[in-house]
């Protein structure tokens, strides 16, 4: 699992460094889209903080509160 994510991240610095010249509000975007970022996204709302996010709970809530907030940031 590590060299798969030492791989992605090797990747996505070379493919960030070929680019070159203006980038496009879509370029920009999809560039912000980082392995780390993803990951800490996902971690998050794996935690126990969210208690489970079964359907009604407070965890479901939580977590649909934190989606439409990343939505609102990207």
């Amino acid at each position: 699992m590590k060299k798969i994510i030492t791989s992605a991240i090797f990747l996505s610095l070379i493919l960030q460094l070929s680019v070159s010249g203006q980038l496009s509000p879509k370029e920009k975007g999809l560039q912000a889209i980082t392995l780390d970022a993803v990951k800490g996204q996902l971690e998050f709302l794996a935690s126990d903080w969210m208690e489970g996010r079964a359907t009604g709970e407070r965890g479901s809530y939580l977590a649909a509160d934190y989606i439409a907030s990343m939505f609102r940031v990207f």
